[in-house]
């Protein structure tokens, strides 16, 4: 069956796509910006006639980054805290959320007030740190990747999806003599992938982003993760590598600055395409079913 368009339907589809291109466009043009001036001369940098297209191009400053100590350094704790961070928290919230959607358990409702509780309301900043301290993990990874290492919300999200799951598929596990951790990742996880994907992205945004926490935790400047660098290099104008390095001194700052910032935003965004077909479907399915 076909519908007939209706002006007032064809003028809405064109404000529609109008607003949509114009806040993609809002998007797009800083990233784009910063890659042109990342990409070009420091002269050219310097007369601010570099736009979207870059402009004597060069890979001179990458070639820094890449050389410099510090921020592969940074780089490569950013890499570890998201990756172990992330298995820690999933393993947390999955082994948290299965209880929680089964019906047998009576005091889930309790707990899931809790839950919610944690939501509105928190310790605060100095409570955090006390605690982090007094449980010895100061200067420490652990301290980036254990306090909050369960999002209530991505609890929540996981324990309406996991109500979603037959009932007779956990029966017939049970009368198969599978143990409960057994009925978990073999039955329910495998049927949640779309879940266990979307929570994986949020989780590892977040630990790649991690800066406030490395601040308040972290002293020891070789266990720093990147966006603390990142911070350094665009607020505190910071060398990159070598302060002596020709290549540094005749750097713009506005060249390095860039390459920093998109040096610090691919390998996140390069993750994304692989989990977007996940990343919907796992958002909506588990907010709404319950």
């Amino acid at each position: 069956m076909t519908y007939r368009k209706t002006p007032s339907y064809r003028m809405f589809t064109f404000f529609n796509y109008a607003i949509l291109l114009f806040t993609a466009a809002t998007m797009v043009y800083p990233f784009l910006n910063l890659l042109a001036i990342s990409l070009s001369s420091p002269g050219e940098v310097l007369k601010g006639t570099v736009n979207l297209v870059p402009k004597g191009f060069t890979l001179r400053t990458y070639q820094v980054l890449i050389n410099a100590n510090e921020m592969m350094r940074t780089m490569v704790n950013t890499v570890y805290i998201t990756v172990v961070g992330t298995v820690i928290s999933l393993v947390m919230t999955l082994t948290f959320a299965y209880p929680l959607s089964r019906e047998y358990v009576r005091v889930k409702g309790a707990v899931l007030k809790f839950v919610l509780f944690t939501m509105l309301f928190n310790g605060g900043m100095i409570p955090n740190y006390i605690l982090v301290r007094n449980l010895g993990l100061l200067d420490t990874y652990w301290a980036l990747m254990l306090p909050g290492a369960v999002s209530a919300y991505n609890l929540i999200i996981m324990v309406n999806f996991f109500k979603a799951v037959p009932k007779e598929l956990e029966e017939a596990g049970i009368m198969d003599g599978m143990t409960d951790f057994q009925i978990l990742f073999w039955i329910f996880i495998p049927l949640s992938m779309h879940a266990v994907a979307t929570q994986a992205l949020f989780y590892a945004v977040a630990k790649w982003n991690i800066f406030f926490q490395a601040i308040m935790y972290i002293n020891d400047m070789k266990k720093y993760p990147l966006q603390v660098m990142l911070r350094q290099i665009i607020l505190l104008d910071e060398a990159i590598g070598s302060a002596t390095s020709d290549a540094v001194l005749d750097m713009p700052p506005e060249t390095k600055k860039a390459a920093a910032i998109f040096f610090s935003v691919v390998p996140i965004l390069a993750v994304y395409p692989f989990l977007q077909r996940y990343f919907i479907s796992g958002v909506v399915v588990g907010s709404i079913k319950g």
